[in-house]
């Protein structure tokens, strides 16, 4: 059994819940915790019960918190996704290779694995939303296009990584 842990926010919670939908039907993975530095809304934390069960999900920042909650899971892998709190170094060392960073910027989703030292990283995917020449875009079709790329990529990504079948897609 493969034990993944979500490290996520309100603000990222639709792709959390992606993730959790996704390995519902993979009976060697499991998605033992989902651990929050904000969700407020109670209707988000119901609709989390019929996935992994309330008592699965976590409301803290403290780091020594998260390490208890991960050893009590036994996870082995710690997905990152909208969770803005600086990752220390000596966790990032703690669990290295094991927390995976997804990560939208401007035009375009990351994938990288979260090192020891701060603001270090392995890229292994890097993809750009693609603007034909001729079309005229704002920035809220841009985020949109941005969005729906994560939720399209990150599941499978992350089944590759749990799995070891990815291989690095992007280079520095």
């Amino acid at each position: 059994m493969i034990n993944i842990t979500l490290l996520t926010s309100e603000d990222d919670i639709t792709l959390t819940k992606t993730i959790a939908e996704y390995f519902t039907n993979y009976p060697d993975v499991e998605i033992v915790s989902i651990i929050s530095n904000k969700i407020e809304n109670s209707e988000i934390i119901l609709n989390f019960r019929r996935y992994i069960g309330l008592k699965k999900l976590h409301n803290t920042t403290q780091y020594k918190e998260i390490d208890k909650i991960l050893t009590e899971t036994n996870t082995h892998y710690i997905i990152t996704s909208g969770y803005n709190e600086k990752i220390p170094p000596n966790f990032c060392k703690k669990y290295n290779w094991k927390i995976i960073n997804l990560k939208k910027y401007d035009m375009g989703i990351e994938v990288f694995f979260e090192k020891e030292k701060i603001n270090e990283k392995d890229i292994f995917f890097r993809k750009d939303i693609f603007i034909n020449r001729n079309e005229t875009i704002n920035e809220t079709e841009i985020q949109n296009r941005v969005d729906d790329m994560a939720i399209n990529f990150y599941p499978t990504l992350i089944e590759k990584v749990i799995r070891e079948t990815y291989k690095k897609l992007y280079n520095k």
